[in-house]
C-alpha cells in the first residue's frame, strides 16, 4: 500500500516551475504593493552561525519597510543572544524576542510565541543555520498574496556532500523528497509535509489554525497534516484531543473563534527556491535528527488514533503519512523476504509475485535517488558525479537500514522511556562559502 501510494505521488512529481512573467511583473510592482512578511528565526546555542544567517537574511531582494525578522531566543542562551544584539546594531528590521520555556522548551513554542508578537501579513519560517536564496520572499510573497495560496514551501539542499557517504546520501535524499516526492504529493491532493525551514503561510490562516503544536518533535510535518485535514479542527489543537492539556497551544482560544479562515486554508505551492542547509558530519548526530523527526511522525499518530478525521479520505491519508516509522521491522522483513523469494523460488507464486512488485518499487527508490542527485548536482563542478550517483542507487537500501535504527529508537523512547526530549542538532556553518548556483 505504501508503496503504491509513495510511488504514484512521485510519478507525478517533478522539479518546481515558476510563473516567469508573472512573477516577474509582480516583482515589479511598486513597493507600496508588496505585504508585509515576518520572519521567525528560532535559535538556540547557534552563536557560532547566527550572524552569517541574519546578515544573508536580511539581504534579500525584498523591500526593507516590509520585512521583519523576529529572532527567538531561550533566556539561556547568553552567547547567541549577545551575537543577535550585535547584528540589531547594523541590520535594521532585526527583532530580539525573548522565549519563555517554562512548559515548553523547543522550536514549535518559540514559533508560537513569535506568531503572537509578529505584524506581516505573512509568516515565515527559516533556521539558524540557513542561507535562503535573495529572491526566496519575493516569490513567497507572490505566490501567497497573488495567487492566493496559503502556504508555500521551499526547497531545501544540503551544501556539504563533500563531507562523505552519508553526506553524499542526505543530499540525494532531499533532492528526491523536495524536488520530486513533495510535488507530487501537491499535484496528487495528498497531505504535504512541510519541511521544518523555508515554509510560509498567511497569518490569518496559521492563526486560525492555532499554531504550531508546541508538545510536537515536527512541528512542520503536524503542522502540514493540519494543512490537509483544514476543517478539523482537532489536528493543530492539542486541547481538541481527548485527555489533552488545553493550555499547550497558544492560539487555541483564537482557533475556535476564526473556523471560517480554517476552512479556506490548506492550499500549500512547492516554490522553486533554494535554501543552502548543513547536514549532519557524524553518526550520532544523525541519528538523534533522525530520531526526533521520527518520534514527531509517532507523536502525529497517536494524536489522531485519538481523535482521527471524520471523513474516509482524511483518515486514510493522515494514517499514510504518520504509519512509516511503525513499519520498519515490515521493511526488514519484506526485503529479507523477497530477496529469499528471487534467490530461491521457493514461495508460493501469490507471495512471490507481490514480492517482485516490492522489490521493484526498491529499485524506482534507488533509481530515483541516483537521478535526484544527478539532477542537483548538474551545474556543478561536482568531481565523480556520476560515480557518486551510481553509488547513491547501489547504496540507497544501506541508508534505509540506518534510518531503521532510527526508528527503533524512536519507538523506544515514545513507547518506552516516554520521553518527549529535544535531541538538537549542532552546525558548524560548513555551507556558507557554498557559492553554487542557488535558482
Amino acid at each position: 500500500m505504501l508503496n503504491g501510494y509513495n510511488i504514484s505521488s512521485l510519478l507525478r512529481g517533478k522539479n518546481p516551475e515558476e510563473a516567469t512573467k508573472k512573477l516577474d511583473a509582480y516583482q515589479k510592482l511598486d513597493y507600496a504593493s508588496f505585504p508585509k512578511i515576518s520572519l521567525l528565526l528560532p535559535a538556540y546555542k547557534e552563536a557560532n552561525v547566527i550572524s552569517t544567517t541574519i546578515r544573508n537574511t536580511m539581504a534579500s531582494e525584498y523591500p526593507k519597510d516590509k520585512l521583519e525578522l523576529l529572532a527567538l531566543v531561550e533566556r539561556d542562551d547568553p552567547d547567541t543572544l549577545m551575537e543577535i544584539s550585535k547584528m540589531m546594531q547594523s541590520e535594521k528590521g532585526v527583532r530580539l524576542i525573548m522565549v519563555s520555556g517554562k512548559q515548553y522548551k523547543n522550536k514549535p513554542n518559540a514559533l508560537n510565541h513569535g506568531l503572537q508578537l509578529a505584524n506581516g501579513e505573512i509568516i515565515g519560517v527559516v533556521d539558524a543555520e540557513d542561507m535562503i536564496s535573495k529572491s526566496l520572499l519575493a516569490k513567497a510573497a507572490y505566490y501567497i498574496k497573488a495567487e492566493k495560496y496559503d502556504a508555500v514551501q521551499g526547497i531545501l539542499d544540503m551544501s556539504n556532500d563533500f563531507d562523505g557517504w552519508k553526506n553524499i546520501m542526505q543530499r540525494a535524499e532531499y533532492a528526491y523528497w523536495f524536488r520530486h516526492m513533495l510535488p507530487g504529493l501537491e499535484r496528487s491532493g495528498y497531505p504535504v509535509p512541510f519541511g521544518g525551514t523555508t515554509n510560509f503561510f498567511k497569518t490569518s490562516v496559521i492563526k486560525a489554525m492555532g499554531g504550531w503544536d508546541p508538545k510536537s518533535l515536527t512541528e512542520d510535518f503536524d503542522i502540514g497534516i493540519a494543512f490537509f485535514n483544514r476543517n478539523y479542527k482537532a489536528v493543530s489543537i492539542p486541547g481538541n484531543v481527548k485527555n489533552a492539556d488545553t493550555s499547550a497551544n497558544t492560539f487555541g482560544a483564537n482557533a475556535a473563534l476564526d473556523a471560517s479562515a480554517v476552512k479556506s486554508s490548506g492550499n500549500v505551492k512547492i516554490i522553486k527556491s533554494i535554501t543552502r542547509e548543513e547536514s549532519p558530519t557524524n553518526w550520532d548526530s544523525w541519528l538523534r535528527q533522525r530520531t526526533r523527526w521520527q518520534q514527531g511522525k509517532i507523536q502525529a499518530a497517536r494524536k489522531y488514533a485519538a481523535n482521527p478525521p471524520s471523513t474516509k479520505r482524511g483518515k486514510f491519508h493522515t494514517f499514510m503519512a504518520v504509519a512509516a516509522p511503525h513499519i520498519a521491522i515490515l521493511n526488514v522483513s519484506g526485503i529479507a523476504l523477497s530477496t529469499y523469494a528471487l534467490l530461491t523460488r521457493s514461495l508460493d507464486l501469490p507471495i512471490t509475485l507481490i514480492t517482485y512488485v516490492n522489490m521493484g518499487a526498491v529499485m524506482v527508490y534507488c533509481a530515483a535517488n541516483a537521478i535526484s542527485y544527478m539532477e542537483v548536482t548538474k551545474q556543478e563542478q561536482t568531481k565523480h558525479r556520476i560515480a557518486k550517483a551510481v553509488v547513491v542507487g547501489i547504496t540507497t537500501p544501506v541508508y534505509w537500514a540506518m534510518q531503521w535504527v532510527a526508528d527503533a529508537r524512536a519507538l523506544k523512547l515514545e513507547y518506552v522511556n516516554k520521553s518527549t526530549r529535544w535531541e538538537k542538532t549542532s552546525h558548524m556553518g560548513r555551507h556558507f562559502n557554498d557559492k553554487k548556483p542557488r535558482d
